[in-house]
Protein backbone atom coordinates (compact mmCIF):
# COMPACT_ATOMS: atom_id res chain seq x y z
CA UNK A 1 0.00 0.00 0.00
CA UNK A 2 2.56 2.49 0.57
CA UNK A 3 4.36 1.40 -2.75
CA UNK A 4 1.15 2.71 -4.26
CA UNK A 5 0.97 5.34 -2.20
CA UNK A 6 4.60 6.82 -3.29
CA UNK A 7 3.73 5.90 -7.12
CA UNK A 8 0.36 7.60 -7.51
CA UNK A 9 2.36 11.00 -7.70
CA UNK A 10 3.84 10.10 -10.45
CA UNK A 11 0.73 8.21 -12.26
CA UNK A 12 -0.11 11.66 -12.40
CA UNK A 13 2.42 13.48 -13.84
CA UNK A 14 3.65 10.65 -16.07
CA UNK A 15 1.07 11.46 -18.70
CA UNK A 16 2.14 15.52 -18.57
CA UNK A 17 5.88 14.78 -18.83
CA UNK A 18 5.43 11.85 -21.80
CA UNK A 19 3.17 14.94 -23.95
CA UNK A 20 5.89 17.52 -23.19
CA UNK A 21 8.34 14.45 -24.87
CA UNK A 22 6.23 14.26 -27.80
CA UNK A 23 5.86 18.20 -28.30
CA UNK A 24 9.54 18.39 -27.91
CA UNK A 25 10.36 16.17 -30.51
CA UNK A 26 7.75 17.56 -32.55
CA UNK A 27 9.00 20.79 -32.30
CA UNK A 28 12.24 19.66 -33.13
CA UNK A 29 10.88 18.00 -36.37
CA UNK A 30 9.02 21.36 -37.20
CA UNK A 31 11.86 23.20 -36.98
CA UNK A 32 14.05 21.02 -38.84
CA UNK A 33 11.47 20.74 -41.54
CA UNK A 34 11.48 24.39 -41.71
CA UNK A 35 14.44 24.80 -41.74
CA UNK A 36 15.03 22.20 -44.72
CA UNK A 37 12.66 24.59 -46.74
CA UNK A 38 14.29 27.70 -46.55
CA UNK A 39 17.82 26.45 -46.53
CA UNK A 40 18.49 27.04 -50.39
CA UNK A 41 16.39 30.03 -51.10
CA UNK A 42 16.45 31.76 -47.99
CA UNK A 43 18.99 30.57 -45.18
CA UNK A 44 18.53 33.33 -42.82
CA UNK A 45 15.32 32.50 -42.32
CA UNK A 46 16.22 28.92 -42.13
CA UNK A 47 18.75 29.66 -39.05
CA UNK A 48 15.97 31.75 -37.57
CA UNK A 49 14.14 28.05 -37.64
CA UNK A 50 17.54 26.50 -36.30
CA UNK A 51 20.75 28.39 -35.63
CA UNK A 52 22.48 25.29 -36.09
CA UNK A 53 21.44 24.05 -39.67
CA UNK A 54 24.65 23.34 -41.87
CA UNK A 55 23.16 23.74 -45.11
CA UNK A 56 21.81 27.10 -44.53
CA UNK A 57 24.89 28.30 -42.39
CA UNK A 58 26.79 27.29 -45.47
CA UNK A 59 24.79 28.95 -48.40
CA UNK A 60 24.38 32.13 -45.74
CA UNK A 61 28.10 32.20 -45.59
CA UNK A 62 28.29 31.50 -49.53
CA UNK A 63 26.50 34.94 -50.07
CA UNK A 64 28.40 36.92 -47.92
CA UNK A 65 31.83 35.59 -49.63
CA UNK A 66 30.42 36.82 -52.80
CA UNK A 67 29.10 40.46 -51.14
CA UNK A 68 32.36 40.36 -49.70
CA UNK A 69 31.68 39.94 -46.48
CA UNK A 70 34.89 38.06 -45.60
CA UNK A 71 34.80 37.85 -42.01
CA UNK A 72 31.24 36.67 -41.82
CA UNK A 73 31.58 34.66 -44.29
CA UNK A 74 34.52 32.43 -42.72
CA UNK A 75 32.64 32.83 -39.22
CA UNK A 76 29.35 30.79 -41.02
CA UNK A 77 31.59 28.40 -42.54
CA UNK A 78 33.29 27.51 -39.53
CA UNK A 79 29.86 26.80 -37.69
CA UNK A 80 28.62 24.75 -40.24
CA UNK A 81 31.77 22.86 -40.20
CA UNK A 82 30.92 22.20 -36.45
CA UNK A 83 27.85 22.00 -36.72
CA UNK A 84 28.24 19.18 -40.09
CA UNK A 85 32.48 17.75 -39.94
CA UNK A 86 31.63 15.26 -43.14
CA UNK A 87 30.61 18.16 -45.32
CA UNK A 88 33.95 19.83 -46.75
CA UNK A 89 32.10 22.21 -48.44
CA UNK A 90 32.38 24.42 -45.71
CA UNK A 91 36.43 24.24 -46.53
CA UNK A 92 35.97 25.24 -49.41
CA UNK A 93 34.82 28.76 -48.72
CA UNK A 94 37.33 29.45 -46.15
CA UNK A 95 39.19 28.28 -49.33
CA UNK A 96 38.42 31.31 -51.27
CA UNK A 97 38.23 33.66 -48.14
CA UNK A 98 41.93 32.53 -47.73
CA UNK A 99 42.64 33.26 -51.69
CA UNK A 100 40.89 36.83 -51.81
CA UNK A 101 43.43 37.76 -48.44
CA UNK A 102 46.00 36.76 -50.74
CA UNK A 103 46.91 33.95 -48.85
CA UNK A 104 47.96 31.58 -50.82
CA UNK A 105 48.88 28.99 -48.36
CA UNK A 106 45.86 28.72 -46.28
CA UNK A 107 44.12 28.91 -49.85
CA UNK A 108 45.62 25.52 -50.83
CA UNK A 109 45.57 24.06 -47.31
CA UNK A 110 41.88 24.83 -46.87
CA UNK A 111 40.88 23.79 -50.75
CA UNK A 112 42.84 20.32 -50.32
CA UNK A 113 40.73 19.77 -47.45
CA UNK A 114 37.55 20.97 -48.85
CA UNK A 115 38.49 18.20 -51.69
CA UNK A 116 39.30 15.29 -49.08
CA UNK A 117 35.74 15.94 -47.34
CA UNK A 118 33.87 16.56 -50.24
CA UNK A 119 35.34 14.89 -53.58
CA UNK A 120 32.17 15.02 -55.48
CA UNK A 121 32.22 19.12 -54.75
CA UNK A 122 32.34 20.49 -58.36
CA UNK A 123 33.36 24.11 -57.24
CA UNK A 124 36.01 22.81 -55.01
CA UNK A 125 37.43 20.56 -57.49
CA UNK A 126 37.40 23.43 -60.20
CA UNK A 127 39.45 25.40 -57.57
CA UNK A 128 41.92 22.51 -56.95
CA UNK A 129 42.57 22.34 -60.56
CA UNK A 130 43.04 26.03 -60.97
CA UNK A 131 45.20 25.75 -58.09
CA UNK A 132 47.44 23.05 -59.83
CA UNK A 133 47.66 25.10 -63.27
CA UNK A 134 48.99 28.13 -61.43
CA UNK A 135 51.80 26.17 -59.97
CA UNK A 136 51.93 24.06 -63.10
CA UNK A 137 51.13 20.94 -61.86
CA UNK A 138 49.33 19.28 -64.76
CA UNK A 139 48.92 16.14 -63.76
CA UNK A 140 46.88 16.99 -60.72
CA UNK A 141 45.05 19.35 -62.67
CA UNK A 142 43.88 17.02 -64.97
CA UNK A 143 43.16 14.56 -62.22
CA UNK A 144 40.93 17.30 -60.62
CA UNK A 145 39.08 18.05 -63.62
CA UNK A 146 38.69 14.05 -64.24
CA UNK A 147 36.75 13.66 -61.03
CA UNK A 148 35.04 16.73 -61.56
CA UNK A 149 33.48 15.61 -65.51
CA UNK A 150 32.67 11.92 -63.79
CA UNK A 151 30.64 13.85 -61.42
CA UNK A 152 29.15 16.81 -63.79
CA UNK A 153 29.47 15.77 -67.17
CA UNK A 154 27.51 19.21 -68.22
CA UNK A 155 30.75 20.72 -67.35
CA UNK A 156 32.54 19.66 -70.60
CA UNK A 157 32.42 22.85 -72.14
CA UNK A 158 33.85 24.62 -69.64
CA UNK A 159 36.47 21.90 -68.65
CA UNK A 160 37.22 20.64 -72.92
CA UNK A 161 39.02 23.81 -73.90
CA UNK A 162 41.53 24.12 -70.77
CA UNK A 163 42.49 20.27 -71.70
CA UNK A 164 42.75 21.46 -75.08
CA UNK A 165 45.10 23.83 -73.81
CA UNK A 166 47.24 21.15 -71.71
CA UNK A 167 47.46 18.97 -74.96
CA UNK A 168 49.11 21.98 -76.54
CA UNK A 169 51.66 22.12 -74.25
CA UNK A 170 54.27 19.18 -74.53
CA UNK A 171 55.45 19.15 -70.96
CA UNK A 172 51.59 19.10 -69.83
CA UNK A 173 50.38 16.52 -72.81
CA UNK A 174 51.63 13.43 -71.10
CA UNK A 175 49.44 13.74 -67.61
CA UNK A 176 46.72 14.10 -70.25
CA UNK A 177 47.09 11.04 -72.26
CA UNK A 178 47.99 9.11 -68.94
CA UNK A 179 44.57 10.01 -67.54
CA UNK A 180 43.14 9.70 -71.22
CA UNK A 181 44.59 5.88 -71.26
CA UNK A 182 42.24 4.71 -68.66
CA UNK A 183 39.51 5.30 -70.66
CA UNK A 184 37.31 7.89 -68.35
CA UNK A 185 33.63 8.05 -69.80
CA UNK A 186 34.57 11.74 -71.30
CA UNK A 187 37.27 10.71 -73.33
CA UNK A 188 35.49 9.62 -76.40
CA UNK A 189 33.87 13.30 -76.38
CA UNK A 190 36.68 14.80 -75.94
CA UNK A 191 38.91 13.50 -78.48
CA UNK A 192 36.00 13.96 -80.70
CA UNK A 193 35.95 17.57 -80.11
CA UNK A 194 40.09 18.03 -79.87
CA UNK A 195 40.25 16.05 -83.52
CA UNK A 196 38.18 19.28 -84.82
CA UNK A 197 38.96 22.23 -82.43
CA UNK A 198 42.85 21.96 -81.76
CA UNK A 199 44.59 24.76 -83.49
CA UNK A 200 47.75 22.91 -84.59
CA UNK A 201 48.06 19.47 -86.50
CA UNK A 202 50.74 18.60 -84.82
CA UNK A 203 49.31 18.70 -81.58
CA UNK A 204 46.32 16.81 -82.95
CA UNK A 205 49.08 14.02 -84.08
CA UNK A 206 51.23 14.09 -80.93
CA UNK A 207 47.89 13.25 -78.48
CA UNK A 208 46.09 10.95 -80.81
CA UNK A 209 49.64 9.05 -81.56
CA UNK A 210 50.80 8.74 -77.46
CA UNK A 211 47.31 7.43 -77.25
CA UNK A 212 47.71 4.86 -80.31
CA UNK A 213 51.12 4.01 -78.36
CA UNK A 214 49.37 3.53 -75.38
CA UNK A 215 46.27 1.36 -75.05
CA UNK A 216 45.14 2.09 -78.87
CA UNK A 217 42.15 3.69 -80.54
CA UNK A 218 38.83 3.00 -81.47
CA UNK A 219 37.77 2.92 -84.79
CA UNK A 220 36.02 6.23 -84.14
CA UNK A 221 38.57 7.85 -82.49
CA UNK A 222 41.06 6.91 -85.41
CA UNK A 223 38.30 8.26 -87.86
CA UNK A 224 37.99 11.74 -85.79
CA UNK A 225 42.05 11.76 -86.02
CA UNK A 226 42.64 11.22 -89.75
CA UNK A 227 39.64 12.72 -90.72
CA UNK A 228 41.41 16.13 -89.39
CA UNK A 229 44.63 15.37 -91.04
CA UNK A 230 42.57 14.66 -94.16
CA UNK A 231 40.95 18.29 -93.43
CA UNK A 232 44.41 20.07 -92.88
CA UNK A 233 45.73 18.20 -96.60
CA UNK A 234 48.47 16.68 -94.68
CA UNK A 235 48.34 13.65 -97.19
CA UNK A 236 51.23 11.55 -96.01
CA UNK A 237 50.81 12.23 -91.97
CA UNK A 238 47.86 11.29 -92.94
CA UNK A 239 48.66 7.61 -94.66
CA UNK A 240 51.28 6.98 -92.08
CA UNK A 241 49.28 7.84 -89.37
CA UNK A 242 46.61 5.38 -91.06
CA UNK A 243 48.96 2.72 -92.04
CA UNK A 244 49.89 2.99 -88.26
CA UNK A 245 46.79 0.58 -87.48
CA UNK A 246 46.61 -1.63 -89.83
CA UNK A 247 47.81 -5.46 -88.86
CA UNK A 248 51.23 -6.77 -89.97
CA UNK A 249 49.30 -8.64 -92.64
CA UNK A 250 47.05 -6.04 -93.68
CA UNK A 251 50.17 -3.75 -94.24
CA UNK A 252 51.87 -6.33 -96.20
CA UNK A 253 49.18 -6.24 -99.09
CA UNK A 254 48.71 -2.26 -99.39
CA UNK A 255 47.61 -1.70 -103.41
CA UNK A 256 45.73 1.02 -105.07
CA UNK A 257 42.74 1.34 -104.03
CA UNK A 258 43.08 -1.03 -100.66
CA UNK A 259 41.47 -3.93 -100.62
CA UNK A 260 40.11 -3.56 -104.28
CA UNK A 261 39.08 -7.42 -104.47
CA UNK A 262 36.66 -6.78 -101.24
CA UNK A 263 38.29 -10.11 -99.77
CA UNK A 264 38.06 -7.92 -96.38
CA UNK A 265 34.64 -7.38 -95.37
CA UNK A 266 35.77 -5.90 -92.08
CA UNK A 267 34.22 -2.06 -91.92
CA UNK A 268 36.79 0.74 -93.08
CA UNK A 269 39.79 1.61 -91.17
CA UNK A 270 39.98 5.22 -92.76
CA UNK A 271 39.59 7.00 -95.60
CA UNK A 272 42.37 4.78 -97.49
CA UNK A 273 39.86 2.23 -97.17
CA UNK A 274 36.50 1.63 -98.77
CA UNK A 275 34.25 4.33 -97.34
CA UNK A 276 30.48 2.96 -97.75
CA UNK A 277 28.17 5.59 -96.50
CA UNK A 278 24.41 4.26 -96.05
CA UNK A 279 21.33 6.33 -97.25
CA UNK A 280 17.38 5.60 -97.51
CA UNK A 281 17.20 3.83 -101.13
CA UNK A 282 20.38 2.27 -101.53
CA UNK A 283 21.50 -0.73 -99.95
CA UNK A 284 25.06 -0.42 -100.13
CA UNK A 285 27.54 -3.33 -98.50
CA UNK A 286 30.37 -5.83 -99.03
CA UNK A 287 29.05 -9.23 -99.02
CA UNK A 288 29.54 -12.71 -99.96
CA UNK A 289 29.10 -13.78 -104.07
CA UNK A 290 26.06 -16.18 -104.87
CA UNK A 291 28.37 -18.54 -106.10
CA UNK A 292 30.28 -18.68 -102.48
CA UNK A 293 33.79 -17.75 -104.52
CA UNK A 294 34.83 -14.91 -102.55
CA UNK A 295 33.05 -11.24 -101.94
CA UNK A 296 32.20 -8.28 -103.90
CA UNK A 297 30.60 -4.91 -103.28
CA UNK A 298 26.69 -4.93 -103.81
CA UNK A 299 24.39 -1.98 -104.89
CA UNK A 300 20.71 -2.54 -104.58
CA UNK A 301 18.74 0.11 -105.81
CA UNK A 302 15.50 0.37 -104.06
CA UNK A 303 13.09 2.81 -106.67
CA UNK A 304 13.79 6.21 -104.73
CA UNK A 305 15.74 9.51 -105.46
CA UNK A 306 19.47 9.31 -104.37
CA UNK A 307 22.38 11.53 -104.94
CA UNK A 308 24.83 8.54 -105.10
CA UNK A 309 28.17 8.96 -104.00
CA UNK A 310 28.43 7.25 -101.10
CA UNK A 311 31.24 4.38 -102.11
CA UNK A 312 34.65 6.13 -101.83
CA UNK A 313 38.34 5.52 -101.36
CA UNK A 314 41.28 8.39 -100.71
CA UNK A 315 44.36 7.51 -103.18
CA UNK A 316 48.22 8.99 -103.15
CA UNK A 317 49.41 8.51 -107.05
CA UNK A 318 52.24 9.92 -107.48
CA UNK A 319 51.96 12.92 -110.00
CA UNK A 320 53.08 13.44 -113.38
CA UNK A 321 52.45 9.75 -114.08
CA UNK A 322 49.81 7.44 -116.10
CA UNK A 323 47.53 5.18 -114.87
CA UNK A 324 44.66 2.27 -115.77
CA UNK A 325 42.05 2.13 -113.43
CA UNK A 326 40.55 -1.58 -113.97
CA UNK A 327 37.33 -3.45 -112.90
CA UNK A 328 34.44 -6.30 -112.91
CA UNK A 329 30.93 -5.74 -112.21
CA UNK A 330 27.79 -7.07 -113.00
CA UNK A 331 24.06 -5.13 -113.65
CA UNK A 332 21.01 -7.02 -112.66
CA UNK A 333 18.55 -4.56 -114.34
CA UNK A 334 19.88 -1.18 -113.35
CA UNK A 335 16.96 1.33 -114.46
CA UNK A 336 18.13 4.65 -113.92
CA UNK A 337 18.52 7.70 -116.56
CA UNK A 338 22.42 7.22 -117.18
CA UNK A 339 23.97 4.77 -115.11
CA UNK A 340 26.87 4.43 -112.47
CA UNK A 341 30.41 5.21 -112.87
CA UNK A 342 33.83 5.71 -111.33
CA UNK A 343 35.52 9.32 -111.00
CA UNK A 344 38.56 10.60 -109.99
CA UNK A 345 39.17 13.79 -108.83
CA UNK A 346 42.33 15.85 -107.21
CA UNK A 347 41.44 16.20 -103.30
CA UNK A 348 44.26 19.06 -103.93
CA UNK A 349 44.88 21.64 -105.96
CA UNK A 350 43.12 23.40 -109.23
CA UNK A 351 42.96 20.13 -111.63
CA UNK A 352 39.79 19.06 -110.39
CA UNK A 353 38.48 15.73 -112.40
CA UNK A 354 40.78 13.58 -114.27
CA UNK A 355 38.81 10.43 -114.94
CA UNK A 356 35.07 9.67 -115.65
CA UNK A 357 34.26 6.92 -116.48
CA UNK A 358 31.55 6.31 -118.95
CA UNK A 359 28.02 5.37 -117.42
CA UNK A 360 26.45 2.02 -117.31
CA UNK A 361 22.61 0.52 -116.66
CA UNK A 362 20.46 -2.30 -117.40
CA UNK A 363 21.78 -6.16 -117.59
CA UNK A 364 24.90 -7.71 -118.11
CA UNK A 365 26.86 -10.26 -117.37
CA UNK A 366 29.98 -9.96 -115.40
CA UNK A 367 32.77 -8.26 -117.58
CA UNK A 368 35.79 -6.75 -117.09
CA UNK A 369 36.18 -2.97 -118.08
CA UNK A 370 39.68 -0.21 -117.81
CA UNK A 371 40.03 3.46 -118.55
CA UNK A 372 43.26 5.17 -118.44
CA UNK A 373 43.68 8.35 -116.74
CA UNK A 374 47.02 11.24 -115.86
CA UNK A 375 47.81 12.47 -112.51
CA UNK A 376 48.96 16.18 -113.09
CA UNK A 377 51.10 17.92 -111.63
CA UNK A 378 49.65 19.81 -108.47
CA UNK A 379 47.58 16.80 -107.20
CA UNK A 380 49.19 14.83 -104.57
CA UNK A 381 46.23 13.31 -103.01
CA UNK A 382 42.91 11.87 -105.33
CA UNK A 383 39.30 10.93 -104.48
CA UNK A 384 37.86 7.41 -106.53
CA UNK A 385 34.69 7.92 -105.98
CA UNK A 386 31.75 5.18 -106.97
CA UNK A 387 28.46 7.50 -108.07
CA UNK A 388 25.10 7.43 -110.15
CA UNK A 389 25.66 9.96 -112.81
CA UNK A 390 22.73 12.22 -112.81
CA UNK A 391 22.58 16.08 -114.56
CA UNK A 392 19.02 16.99 -112.70
CA UNK A 393 16.94 15.38 -109.63
CA UNK A 394 15.06 13.23 -111.91
CA UNK A 395 18.09 11.29 -113.04
CA UNK A 396 18.68 10.28 -109.99
CA UNK A 397 16.14 7.98 -109.58
CA UNK A 398 17.20 4.42 -109.74
CA UNK A 399 16.13 0.26 -109.25
CA UNK A 400 18.14 -2.78 -109.93
CA UNK A 401 21.23 -4.78 -108.32
CA UNK A 402 24.93 -4.18 -109.54
CA UNK A 403 28.09 -6.07 -108.59
CA UNK A 404 31.70 -4.75 -108.64
CA UNK A 405 34.60 -6.58 -107.68
CA UNK A 406 38.86 -6.53 -108.27
CA UNK A 407 38.87 -2.65 -108.55
CA UNK A 408 42.48 -1.85 -109.13
CA UNK A 409 44.20 1.16 -110.67
CA UNK A 410 47.81 -0.05 -112.61
CA UNK A 411 50.60 1.91 -114.34
CA UNK A 412 49.83 1.44 -118.19
CA UNK A 413 52.65 -1.71 -118.70
CA UNK A 414 51.43 -3.23 -115.51
CA UNK A 415 48.73 -6.30 -116.32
Amino acid sequence: MAADAERGPWRAVLPAILAAGAMCVAWRIVTLAMAEFYAESEPLRALEWRADHPRALLNLAEQRLIQGRLDEAAALARRSLAADPLDGRGYRVLGNVAGLRHDSTQQQAMIDLAVQHAPRDVPARAWAAQLALGRKDAAAAVRHFDRMLRVAPKQQPVVFPILMGLASIPEARPALVSTLATRPPWRAEFLRDAAAGLPNSNDVSALFGNLRADGGLSADESADYLGRLVKDRLWDQAFIAWAGGLSAQRLANLTAPMNGGFEDPSPASGPFDWLITHRPGVDAAVTVLPDGSGHALRLEFQGQRSEFRDVRQLLLLPEGQGYRLQWRSRFDGLDTARGLRWTLTCADGPAGQILATPPTAGTSPWRSYSAEFDVPAGCPAQWLVLELDARIAAETLARGTVWFDDVHVVSPGGP
